[in-house]
């Protein structure tokens, strides 16, 4: 699954993944002001790759640990993208 340039704002999960769901692709994304950016259900080992996202809870400096194992982002967005 690739997901670009939408805008998670305000849920309770900005994304739910499941055991079924591996590699996903997240690019150019906003995750604002959400309880749990991502989820992952009935696993906590999922690897997928995320790049270029904004996350309204990175501290601004170096790459941002999204959850799980493997998962960053090592190129996060400095400001939320316009979409």
């Amino acid at each position: 699954m690739k997901v670009n340039r939408c805008h998670f704002e305000k849920n309770d999960h900005g994304i739910k993944i499941d055991f079924r769901n591996l590699f996903n692709r997240f690019n150019e994304n906003n995750f604002i002001d959400n309880t749990e950016h991502i989820c992952f259900e009935g696993m906590y080992v999922i690897i997928d790759f995320y790049k270029n996202n904004y996350w309204d809870d990175w501290r601004g400096w170096g790459p941002y640990h999204v959850k799980g194992f493997l998962n960053w982002d090592w190129h996060p967005a400095k400001e939320p993208y316009d979409i």
